[in-house]
């Protein structure tokens, strides 16, 4: 996925995953300043002494393992994206897939209605 490149001095909401949340560390949002931006690269952080660099293509963490954070642009686009997640899992567990979903969360929330007003008619 193709984002737009960042700007030096902007705000992004950095969000911890895979190993960097688990049931001891919960998975929280925190704002980050963008540091630099380069051709590939770019930096960006709660501070200048601490930054991870980000693809400026896909704002994926450059890292040679799992990845710890996500970026978003929005705090809104983290909850969307959430949202998106939880009924995806919530389809998949009515249809019994293991498919991947790459709808929009306005086509998801309107298969999560349909399910709902047809579950009382069995």
């Amino acid at each position: 996925m193709s984002r737009r490149k960042p700007v030096v001095g902007e705000t992004l909401f950095s969000v911890n995953t895979g190993n960097a949340c688990n049931q001891f560390r919960p998975q929280t949002i925190t704002p980050v300043i963008v540091h630099s931006v380069g051709r590939k690269y770019f930096f960006a952080g709660p501070n200048s002494n601490y930054t991870v660099r980000y693809h400026v293509d896909s704002w994926s963490q450059k890292t040679e393992y799992m990845a710890t954070s996500k970026l978003y642009e929005t705090e809104q686009a983290y909850e969307d994206d959430k949202e998106a997640n939880q009924l995806e899992r919530k389809i998949k567990d009515d249809f019994g897939s293991f498919i991947t979903m790459n709808l929009p969360l306005t086509a998801l929330r309107t298969i999560d209605r349909i399910i709902e007003n047809n579950r009382g008619d069995k």
